[in-house]
């Protein structure tokens, strides 16, 4: 058993903390076919490091980026950042308010194996150019973002649900 945790991050001015900024150059963008190879070792190194984390199968890496790259309503394509040693996958939803952008981001899946990665990685989808607001259905309770900030409420948990892995 284990607990989803919901989140909205409000992205106007805010960045990490200087001492967790990562050096520039750390994260790139990555096409969905280079996905297909990076992603599956990344997630057995990434699954390693969290209690209690599932096994992909070859399979079910297969179903989880196929199904990424079908439309999703009025979001984006999946974009894909890379780390050394990590990843994420999230979509752009397009929403104006009066002229001025306020764009959804909505993180799919944030795979980090060290914590100079996490940082890089969420450094990166702060810093999305007319991004109002980040939205996951996948951020780990003991995720350390809230204590990389300057305001740790800036990172608004708006929903726990319990999930279940069975065997």
């Amino acid at each position: 058993a284990t607990v989803h945790r919901s989140v909205e991050i409000h992205t106007r001015g805010l960045d990490l903390r200087e001492a967790f900024r990562p050096p520039p150059g750390t994260v790139r963008f990555m096409d969905a076919e280079t996905a297909h190879s990076v992603i599956p070792p990344l997630w057995e190194r990434y699954r390693r490091t969290r209690s209690a984390e599932v096994t992909r199968t070859p399979t079910w890496h297969e179903f989880l980026l196929r199904r990424w790259s079908l439309p999703d309503g009025d979001a984006s394509p999946v974009h894909f950042l890379r780390h050394a040693d990590g990843y994420a996958a999230y979509r752009v939803a397009g929403r104006w308010n009066e002229g001025f952008p306020e764009h959804e981001l909505r993180l799919l899946e944030l795979v980090a194996v060290t914590p100079d990665a996490h940082a890089a990685l969420w450094s990166t989808l702060l810093g999305v150019d007319l991004v109002a607001r980040i939205v996951s259905h996948c951020v780990p309770d003991d995720d350390p973002l809230p204590y990389l900030l300057p305001d740790p409420r800036a990172v608004r948990t708006v929903a726990l649900n319990d999930g279940i892995w069975v065997n």
